[in-house]
């Protein structure tokens, strides 16, 4: 029996052994990716079980319970695992319009914020990307860092010079866990997304490796520092943007691909201005919003470049260098940009130009080329207010029973099956550019909607097809045809070797020049009248404000309030109208 107690023992040690080994070896060298991956795995399959248990006819005066146990259970993963995990987080929260309300309300406590790693890591980091330490690369250098976010920490430094000192600089670190934590990561969450779409039958995978490729270059400084070298040239072809809108200039001789050091910007962050706040004697809402409206819009509609997290933690409000007396709004954290494909860019700006216009035949046709089966569903998502072709909006009976609701949340995965029908040729560069603009959306409502940001979106995507006037025919009828293109009128299609032909073909170039500045000329006007409603509704906003005494309400809530009763018709719950804030 004692022989048999002793191997039991042993066993039970050599389990204990392997156990605490593995443990150990999960967390001092991989980053405990192991044990977050467990964790993630886990909480994956509770939630597929819990909703396919509870979400059921019977149950259905429980179902907001169940929205919020589960979001709980994705927060709590998220916040334990941190790094990649918090970018996952956020993109929950961002996207939460298309969520029960239960999301939105349970991730507003989730930030991009992070405990700092000691300065030995620092150092250590310093001395594998240039073989030296900080205090050896710069003349002082901040050990405590003066913010941390979930991939990075950012200290700041003052250069080397001839006399000893130079400028101050902001020096981006990278948390070494990251690039272990990465390839597990990613892995995981395509498990994860994978069981999710097989479990719920949504389509769910079809973006998942364009997006993970984005988040991988994220975490390369190099790429970032080249988006942000990219971002400013584009900004300075355009003399009256680059006055106001700033990129900060790269370092190179101190950038490795986990160590990026750009020029310190002193200034107030746009997350720390107060809404609706009638500005300082150097700059007024209305003016900055012009300027990142218009800026966001030239990078979607003109250069195909687009900064893809512009929260108001990443715009910094500063005085003018060189004219105090305005401001310089200064763009930074350049990590992920998308870079739109030309044919997208072109449609893009034909859908807008058509959404204008109200050409449905052309936005038809984009539909039917991306593969989405809801016009106007596209419509409202790429406006971000509602939008009917046809008929006066829909509205919600003013009592639903909670069976009718639960069959309108059930009913959610048609919805989202016909919308996007062919899920092959559905543009993904659309993912970055819906975080965009709903992200300018909310800097606008933050600051009191001082700019008509529809008009300011639909100017630029004008410019984006250009001045040439062939980019105003319908792009559903041939454009660019060799049937539209003019003979040489001595060649032998020409006035006299064929003069029937040849008149022909000048009767139907001159018509599709006509059509396409009737086109350009309809569109200006419907722009100038979308401008004409934004002033009339301030004037109106205004005057009810001195008449009552009471804050009326700007017109991107007023779209919030439309957006709201058009999403409870096709979902079936009444989202939270603060996902519209950035």
């Amino acid at each position: 029996m004692a022989h048999r107690l002793s191997r039991s023992a042993r066993g039970l040690l050599a389990v204990g052994a392997i156990g605490l080994g593995g443990y150990w070896y999960d967390r001092q060298v991989q980053a405990s990716s192991l044990t977050r991956t467990l964790r993630t795995l886990y909480a994956n399959v509770m939630i597929i079980v819990d909703y396919k248990w509870n979400f059921q006819p019977g149950k259905a005066d429980r179902i907001n319970d169940l929205h919020s146990r589960v979001a709980r259970r994705v927060l709590d993963v998220c916040e334990k695992n941190g790094g990649l995990y918090i970018k996952f987080g956020q993109a929950v929260a961002l996207y939460s319009t298309i969520l029960p309300p239960q999301y939105n309300q349970i991730f507003k406590t989730m930030y991009d914020e992070a405990p700092s790693i000691p300065y030995a890591e620092v150092v250590r980091i310093f001395e594998c990307e240039f073989g030296r330490r900080p205090e050896d690369l710069f003349a002082e250098f901040e050990a405590e860092p003066v913010a941390s976010a979930s991939i990075a920490q950012v200290h700041r430094a003052r250069l080397r010079c001839a006399d000893g000192y130079g400028a101050w600089v902001a020096v981006k670190v990278q948390k070494p866990a990251i690039a272990t934590q990465m390839d597990w990561d990613l892995a995981t969450i395509r498990w994860v997304v994978k069981g999710l779409e097989w479990a719920f039958d949504l389509p769910l995978t079809w973006s998942l490796e364009y997006t993970c490729d984005h988040i991988r270059q994220e975490i390369d400084f190099i790429n970032e520092g080249r988006n942000a070298e990219r971002a400013r040239s584009n900004v300075n072809q355009d003399a009256k943007l680059a006055r106001h809108l700033y990129i900060p200039r790269v370092y190179w001789e101190y950038t490795r691909r986990r160590i990026m050091t750009a020029e310190w910007i002193e200034g107030t962050r746009l997350s720390q201005l107060k809404g609706g706040q009638a500005g300082t004697d150097f700059y007024r809402p209305a003016e900055v919003m012009n300027t990142l409206v218009s800026a966001f819009a030239s990078q979607i509609f003109v250069h195909g470049f687009v900064h893809a997290d512009p929260h108001p933690g990443n715009i910094i409000l500063r005085r003018h260098p060189s004219d105090p007396r305005t401001y310089q709004a200064v763009l930074i954290d350049h990590g992920l940009y998308l870079r739109e494909d030309e044919r997208f860019r072109n449609e893009y700006c034909r859908l807008w130009t058509s959404l204008l216009l109200m050409d449905m035949r052309t936005v038809r046709g984009l539909c039917a080329r991306w593969g989405v089966g809801d016009p106007d569903m596209l419509a409202s998502f790429t406006l971000l207010r509602p939008f009917r072709s046809q008929g006066s909006p829909a509205h919600l009976q003013a009592a639903v029973s909670r069976e009718e609701l639960y069959q309108m949340q059930l009913n959610m995965k048609q919805n989202i099956h016909h919308f996007l029908t062919d899920t092959e040729r559905f543009p993904k560069d659309l993912i970055f550019i819906g975080r965009n603009m709903n992200m300018v959306r909310g800097l606008n409502k933050m600051l009191g909607s001082p700019v008509n940001r529809i008009g300011i979106m639909a100017d630029y995507a004008a410019r984006g097809l250009g001045a040439h006037w062939q980019a105003w025919t319908d792009s559903e009828r041939s454009l660019g045809d060799g049937r539209r293109r003019l003979p040489a009128a001595w060649g032998s299609e020409g006035l006299l070797h064929a003069p029937g032909r040849y008149l022909g073909a000048l009767g139907r170039y001159l018509a599709t020049y006509v059509m396409a500045r009737l086109g350009y000329y309809t569109f200006r006007f419907n722009l100038a009248l979308v401008s004409l409603t934004f002033s009339a509704y301030g004037l109106w906003s205004a005057a009810m404000e001195r008449l009552t005494g009471r804050e009326a309400r700007n017109i991107e809530q007023v779209m919030d309030d439309s957006i709201i009763n058009a999403v409870e018709q096709q979902l079936g719950y009444k989202i939270d109208t603060s996902i519209f804030e950035a």
